[in-house]
């Protein structure tokens, strides 16, 4: 699709990470919250109802997930039975730093749609040096004891992270072929610098970014919301500057239709310059977005997510 060519403004909530706080307590390497600097806080529950209302009529795949960790929300589980109770599509973005057998037992309990569980690596020193306070043993165990706890309950996707401190050939296969015989999909994600905010080379995967020179795909399809209801261009934004608008107070269409129009330009935002993300080099997508969970997850198998260098999925 040529960068100038409309596109249907509904593809700007086909996915969508709800940030309910940035609260967490994890402390990992990977994770720049040290720069943050827009609000910290919780979402308010009525807050959150409105949004989610809004997201679950779009037809959007939401996942709680953020610059905080969800499960330190004080009413995850009702965030949660809320969009699930109305039909909607919400899953959960965790560590298994997070989990102990209490907190999955919760988690089964309230059954989202689905579970991200972050394990950023399966080699116990290159885990020792990302999660400095958590033994790596302890955290093997935990996610296997979700994914036990989870098996025809839930769907679990273990997250990792490729950094500098493992780029052997084969590795990626290793671990996807290590949680899947543990009953368990998996995928992993580079580490690039969250927007310029990471700095730390030794977990870095690639050299500095000249920044966006084409439309950013994943900005097209892809949605943040932050905490106070904000519509950023993406989590790497902490600082509040590319808020382009609320969603508790303004229509969703309307934000919609500003999103798309910046979707096309290069680049839509000065952060855009700093940025890494293996995934801004996805083509803008066409067509109407496919409604519904079997038609969101053809469309997930048949897209060539790796078409970004360095990518291994959304």
């Amino acid at each position: 699709m040529s960068p100038s060519a409309p596109f249907d403004p509904s593809w700007g909530y086909f996915t969508c990470d709800l940030e309910i706080t940035t609260a967490c307590g994890v402390g990992c390497a990977i994770c720049p919250r040290e720069s943050i600097r827009r609000p910290v806080g919780c979402m308010d529950e009525a807050i959150f109802r409105t949004i989610a209302d809004k997201l679950i009529a779009s037809g959007a795949q939401i996942t709680l997930s953020g610059m905080g960790d969800p499960l330190a929300h004080p009413a995850w589980e009702s965030c949660i039975r809320y969009v699930r109770d109305r039909e909607g599509c919400l899953g959960i973005q965790v560590s298994a730093a997070s989990i102990d057998p209490g907190t999955t037992a919760r988690l089964v309990a309230v059954r989202p749609s689905f579970i991200n569980l972050s394990v950023p690596s399966i080699h116990p020193p290159v885990m020792a040096r990302i999660l400095t306070q958590r033994d790596p043993g302890d955290l093997i165990a935990a996610a296997e004891g979700l994914i036990e706890a989870c098996r025809n309950r839930v769907p679990v996707t273990i997250i990792g992270t490729r950094t500098a401190l493992e780029q052997a050939e084969g590795m990626e296969e290793e671990f996807v072929r290590f949680w899947k015989e543990r009953g368990a999909s998996a995928r992993i994600f580079p580490c690039h610098s969250r927007g310029g905010n990471l700095h730390d080379t030794d977990l870095l995967t690639r050299a500095a970014s000249p920044g966006l020179t084409s439309p950013c795909g994943l900005f097209a399809r892809h949605a943040f919301i932050a905490w106070e209801g904000d519509l950023l261009a993406c989590c790497h934004d902490l600082a509040g500057e590319t808020r382009i608008g609320n969603l508790a107070c303004e229509e969703l269409a309307d934000l919609a239709a500003r999103k798309a129009q910046l979707a096309r330009a290069v680049p839509p935002f000065d952060l855009c310059h700093r940025c890494d993300e293996a995934l801004r080099l996805l083509p803008l997508p066409e067509g109407t977005p496919p409604r519904g969970r079997r038609a969101r997850a053809r469309y997930f198998r048949a897209i060539r997510w790796d078409q970004s260098p360095g990518s291994s999925g959304i």
